[in-house]
């Protein structure tokens, strides 16, 4: 069932070509975690608990975003689990016609809530990992057991036979036990990947520069994983320009909210949002009316033969170094240290 969904989800996006429809959401339904990771891009924000939308608010945007033509919904956070009503508004997305995904770090699942989301069908349950072992897990999330705690809920959630994939955020923490999770995941026959490109917090004020690989760290990192892959996609992409002001669907066919309510083209980029209630119609032709005519590709990468690999990405460097038009220096010499390791 997995690979008919991907394959529909693909025809539509294909068919939509350079039409403006709020195809997918990214739904951040609460800032709340039980975890205080280091690397987090909530940073200060995660226990930030006011003002979060009421059930009958998420109801009626869902309802809203159904009709002007969402398909897919990743409900996140924090921890979305944390919000009691978020297994039965998974639901009621599925009911109204569109796919729900969750990404969680399983902390709070036991045998009862998976069957629980087991009943709501969603496409594909992510579960972040932060290590291998209690030790690990304290060091990364400030949080004591939580590694085995973590290990029961991802049992308990593929015994129910959902759809379960496991991923992992690499810092300078955790780096040594990539290979390990890779293992866990391999044992337990589930997807496996990782990122170890940490941006930046949006709360303003956590930094990432104690926190994260350097560029020249991510490349070896990866080599053994995504050489191949990579050179394929470098090769591919090579000497493509921007035909569009920006690299991505952000804004365009893809949206985030985040728990207040705020509409805006992706998670990182949240400087730019409008408020999505009580009209969700008019808060999508209003994103896209601040969106238009501007450009987020700096004009110094435009003419870099590996922009397209790249991978610009205005949020970040909005976070990063103030303007959403800066120069991501950071990515620019991981994009080179990628290229020259591992195409020559």
């Amino acid at each position: 069932m997995q690979e008919s969904w991907s394959d529909l989800a693909q025809n539509i996006w294909t068919s939509l070509g350079h039409e403006r429809v709020p195809f997918g959401c990214e739904f951040e339904i609460t800032h709340r975690c039980p975890f205080r990771c280091e690397h987090c891009w909530l940073g200060c924000l995660r226990d930030d608990s006011c003002e979060e939308l009421t059930t009958c608010e998420i109801e009626d945007l869902l309802r809203q975003m159904a009709a002007q033509g969402t398909f897919w919904v990743t409900f996140t956070g924090g921890e979305p689990l944390l919000r009691p009503d978020a297994i039965p508004l998974m639901g009621l997305a599925r009911q109204l016609g569109m796919i729900p995904k969750l990404f969680t770090n399983a902390f709070l699942i036991d045998s009862a809530m998976a069957q629980d989301l087991a009943s709501v069908h969603p496409q594909v349950v992510e579960v972040t990992l932060y290590g291998t072992s209690n030790e690990t897990y304290t060091q990364f999330t400030d949080c004591k057991g939580a590694f085995d705690r973590v290990v029961e809920g991802i049992n308990a959630l593929v015994r129910t036979g959902l759809n379960v994939a496991l991923k992992a955020a690499i810092t300078k923490s955790n780096a040594y036990q990539l290979g390990s999770m890779n293992e866990i995941a391999s044992s337990m026959n589930l997807p496996f990947r990782f990122d170890a490109e940490m941006t930046p917090a949006i709360d303003g004020i956590t930094s990432m520069s104690q926190v994260r690989l350097s560029p020249e760290e991510i490349a070896e990192l990866e080599t053994p994983y995504r050489r191949d892959p990579y050179s394929r996609k470098a090769s591919a992409l090579a000497g493509r320009r921007p035909v569009a002001s920006q690299l991505c669907a952000a804004g365009h066919t893809v949206y985030h909210l985040d728990p207040k309510g705020y509409l805006s083209p992706c998670g990182l980029l949240r400087n730019i949002k409008v408020r999505a209630l009580p009209s969700f119609r008019e808060a999508w032709v209003e994103l896209g009316r601040q969106l238009a005519g501007r450009c987020f590709v700096p004009e110094t990468c435009r003419k870099c033969e590996y922009v397209a690999v790249c991978g610009v990405c205005p949020g970040w460097a909005f976070f990063e170094y103030g303007s959403e038009t800066a120069k991501n220096l950071y990515k620019c010499q991981l994009t080179q240290r990628r290229v020259t390791r591992w195409i020559g």
